[in-house]
């Protein structure tokens, strides 16, 4: 049991990382919407 919880322990933590950086990334694009919309408007003028 020991074993296979400290297997099965590092996958765990990378999709819970996986999961809060995309939480995080959601959170910031829709809290940034205008400033990201600007930048590729920025972009897409160069």
């Amino acid at each position: 049991m020991r074993k296979f919880s400290i297997n099965c322990y590092p996958y765990f933590s990378v999709i819970l990382s996986s999961v809060w950086i995309l939480l995080i990334m959601t959170a910031y694009f829709y809290q940034f919407k205008g400033l990201f919309e600007v930048v590729l408007k920025l972009f897409i003028n160069y």
